[in-house]
This record gives structure tokens, C-alpha cells and sequence, in this order.
């Protein structure tokens, strides 16, 4: 029982993940220079995205 509510919370992620990336898509969203978080340097979003992924 334990595993299915698991299985399901996680197929509810991917979908929230998904609507997510698939709503921020486009060039009204994209960023026209790099930017910093907490003073770190940062080249683009999809290398923000990739390291909040590897913490994650």
C-alpha cells in the first residue's frame, strides 16, 4: 500500500514538473544574460537547472 501511494505521489510530480516546463517554455520566458544567485555566477538557466537538479 505504501509503495502505490509513493508511485502515485510521484507520477503527480512528473506532471507538475512537466505543466511546469512546458509553461515556462518559449521566448516571452527566456533570459536575455546570465544572471547570480547568492552571489554565484551563473551561465544560464539550464546550468541552474542542472545544478538545483544534482542538489536535488
Amino acid at each position: 500500500m505504501i509503495v502505490i501511494l509513493g508511485l502515485v505521489i510521484l507520477v503527480a510530480a512528473v506532471i507538475v514538473g512537466v505543466a511546469g516546463v512546458l509553461g515556462n517554455g518559449g521566448s516571452a520566458h527566456a533570459l536575455t544574460h546570465g544572471f547570480a544567485v547568492f552571489g554565484y555566477g551563473c551561465g544560464s538557466s539550464g546550468v541552474t537547472g542542472a545544478e538545483g537538479g544534482m542538489i536535488g
